[in-house]
């Protein structure tokens, strides 16, 4: 048995489509009456923060959380194609243009941070990583001293993490 719910006209805001739903997905159903879930292809969040095709749910509560989640693991039930952002470089396709950024950022515009010890070779994509790197390296006896006394010993800070130690502790500055 299918169950339906309304889609407004994203126009005019007056004409309504159908959309069939099947049973597993009748938990945003209220007895007969349908809600309306998504206005056109901007999509609006139920109440309840149930994803309207399968089980998942925005703990966040934020609209903006519930429509990438709708738009990237469900753009055929939006009537969208899956993959529409191609990489001019590789040509992969991508759901958003946020992963396609990402993507060409860390595939096509790699800037390598080196470390700047004269014995060390080390490099990686980014200056936190790079952080990271120099205190747990170089810098051992000073995050030894911090964990040891469980705060930062320049500004205090309580259980400070290995990057806070090695922004407070700079070898050189980023």
């Amino acid at each position: 048995m299918n169950h339906t719910f309304m889609i407004k006209h994203q126009k005019t805001n007056q004409s309504y489509s159908i959309y069939n739903m099947c049973d597993t997905n009748t938990k945003i159903l209220i007895g007969d009456t349908c809600r309306k879930v998504f206005t056109g292809t901007k999509i609006t969040k139920p109440d309840d923060n149930k994803c309207i095709f399968c089980d998942w749910v925005c703990k966040s509560g934020k609209k903006s959380t519930y429509a990438m989640h709708i738009s990237r693991l469900h753009p055929n039930e939006l009537g969208r194609p899956e993959r529409v952002y191609s990489c001019e470089l590789c040509n992969k396709s991508f759901a958003s243009r946020s992963d396609l950024n990402h993507h060409h950022s860390n595939y096509h515009e790699i800037i390598w941070h080196h470390c700047s010890s004269d014995d060390c070779n080390y490099k990686c994509k980014t200056k936190g990583t790079l952080i990271t790197h120099q205190v747990t390296i170089h810098q051992k006896d000073i995050k030894n001293i911090c964990k040891l006394l469980g705060k930062c010993i320049t500004c205090n800070k309580e259980n400070p993490s290995t990057y806070h130690i090695g922004i407070c502790h700079p070898i050189n500055q980023y």
